[in-house]
């Protein structure tokens, strides 16, 4: 039985896996500044174009910038409520 190798799959691979929570937001219009909701709660995996090595040398800030930008390519308004976590996949 073959198993995964998680340095193998860090090295090679083009994207990475971030686990990410946080708060979906509806999208709002002009009109709906003030709207102020607590929205679903997202818990899991995205994918990001980036391989591993490239991704974790991002700041927090820009992991999250990078996140909220594979979110909204999909029409999704996220609020993070905590960093995201490259590192989750190769633990689980």
């Amino acid at each position: 039985m073959e198993y995964f190798n998680n340095d193998l799959f860090k090295e090679k691979s083009k994207v990475t896996y971030v686990y990410v929570v946080g708060r979906l937001l509806p999208a709002l219009s002009k009109e709906d500044y003030n709207y102020n909701s607590n929205g679903d709660k997202y818990i899991g995996y995205i994918e990001v174009p980036y391989s591993y090595t490239d991704f974790i040398r991002f700041t927090p800030k820009q992991q999250r910038a990078i996140c909220q930008a594979v979110f909204c390519k999909n029409g999704i308004c996220i609020k993070f409520s905590s960093d995201p976590d490259p590192d989750k996949f190769f633990q689980e």
